[in-house]
């Protein structure tokens, strides 16, 4: 997989790609904790156009408690990618929020092609989630 930067370089740490569980949405839990989740607020865009991702569930680790006390700091770096035609670039770099929680407004790249692409979070637990590029 080839990685074109667009911008000032940015850590590739978090990718989020586009399909999975609905419309917009990715994530899966396993031994009571809830996997990172990522969702994007349109199924479809095109080229420049700008479109909202947001992520939970960014922690280093399983926090299954409710307690403060002791929790780890949220995830830091966390890449956003859009992947298409076996060509990923990355959109844009966040930080999570002390909730774990992360929004970030990123542009669809204007020479996106028509068709299935995706938006991807670089951690081994978060899925994909599609979105469809048209004119």
């Amino acid at each position: 997989m080839s990685v074109q930067r667009f911008g000032p370089p940015l850590p590739a740490a978090l990718a989020l790609v586009l399909s999975g569980c609905g419309p917009g949405e990715t994530g899966s839990s396993s031994a009571g904790c809830a996997a990172p989740h990522v969702s994007v607020d349109q199924t479809t865009a095109t080229g420049g156009e700008t479109v909202t991702v947001r992520g939970r569930g960014f922690s280093d680790f399983c926090d299954d408690t409710d307690s403060v006390e002791g929790r780890t700091p949220p995830e830091t770096d966390i890449s956003i990618l859009f992947t298409q035609g076996g060509t990923t670039e990355v959109l844009t770099t966040v930080d999570a929020e002390s909730d774990y929680t992360f929004t970030a407004t990123v542009t669809i790249p204007p020479a996106a092609a028509p068709g299935e692409a995706t938006i991807t979070a670089d951690i081994p637990s978060v899925e994909t989630v599609p979105i469809d590029i048209t004119r």
